[in-house]
């Protein structure tokens, strides 16, 4: 078996190219996660999560588990609990509890993972404004906000900033951390209290892919109705990152990854189609755009706009056969 590097500091590239080597044991990790997303619920895939984790951690020669200072048994004893409660809102509240590090379980378990789409959000928003000297959006909304990391990164951009979550515990440490910065609510994602075009940006990182059909096409018939013409939802995701490395580098973070996908019910919940997002999202009147703003990681902002002018453009490109969007 090939040398583990001995890094105190994770390095991207080095972590991908350890991960592409056939003794780091990536790809079974890779092929348990494939398993998982196919079979979430399938005791046997758990197991074997549980037994390499608990074996890695006896041997402890990995460097590249973020989870150190979190036994695997607690880890284990989290996800059985997440695994046994059916409520989302539940296995959420399971998450704002204290782990053995002093964190928040939701801490713990998102940390690790790159900041690459708040960033991008950034950086796209930066890129909206820049020939708008001293100009602000006037409302902005971030939909499943949990404990307010991109509510945070709207208020640089909007005068006012609403974070709304289903989870009340969640919502409880999103106010210790943000103050008065952000009006934050508990409430549901797919039936907004916004008024009729009130709304410049919306976002939805991470939420969009968390929701069943039918409260995605609720969630997009909300934003529709809520955003002013020219108005935004964005959402963000990684394609190739130091996150998805790490997870195929460390049972550890493996493991807590298949926690945060059951949490989320990422898995659980029966999703559209992309054609059936595309039909969806026309159908609301949103034209799409996808915004790559790094290419190690590479990430993507995707963007849709209440924009008729665009829509129309759009799919008069799709009647062609043009993908535009």
């Amino acid at each position: 078996m090939s040398e583990i590097p001995k890094t105190s500091s994770i390095d991207l590239h080095t972590a991908i190219e350890y991960a592409a080597n056939e003794d780091s044991g990536s790809f079974e990790r890779e092929s348990l996660l494939s398993e998982f997303a196919r079979k979430p619920d399938g005791d046997s895939i758990w197991d074997k999560a549980y037994s390499m984790a608990q074996q890695e951690e006896s041997e402890g020669e990995n460097p590249y588990s973020e989870f150190d200072d979190i036994p695997v048994s607690e880890l284990i004893e989290l996800s059985k609990k997440v695994r046994a409660t059916a409520d989302f809102r539940e296995r959420y509240q399971l998450m704002a509890e204290e782990a053995p590090n002093g964190k928040i379980w939701f801490d713990v378990l998102t940390g690790f993972s790159s900041p690459d789409v708040e960033v991008g959000i950034e950086t796209y928003l930066t890129s909206r404004l820049e020939n708008i000297p001293n100009r602000k959006f006037e409302v902005g909304v971030d939909l499943g906000c949990a404990t307010g990391r991109v509510a945070e990164v709207l208020t640089k951009f909007c005068d006012r900033t609403v974070g709304l979550d289903a989870s009340e515990a969640l919502i409880e440490v999103a106010k210790q951390r943000s103050g008065d910065e952000v009006e934050y609510r508990v409430g549901d994602v797919t039936a907004l209290q916004s008024a009729d075009n009130s709304v410049d940006i919306i976002t939805a990182t991470g939420l969009i892919g968390a929701l069943n059909a039918h409260q995605e096409v609720r969630l997009f018939e909300e934003a529709s109705r809520v955003l002013k013409d020219g108005g935004m939802l964005i959402d963000g995701y990684w394609e190739n990152n130091l996150q998805a490395a790490l997870i195929k580098l460390s049972w550890k973070n493996t493991l807590a990854d298949m926690i945060v996908d059951t949490v989320s019910g990422k898995y659980q919940a029966g999703h559209l189609n992309g054609h059936q997002r595309d039909d969806l999202r026309r159908h609301t009147g949103l034209a799409r755009t996808k915004h790559k703003y790094s290419w190690i990681p590479q990430t993507s902002v995707v963007v849709y706009e209440k924009d008729k002018k665009k829509l129309a453009a759009q799919i008069r490109g799709y009647s062609r056969g043009l993908d535009t969007g």
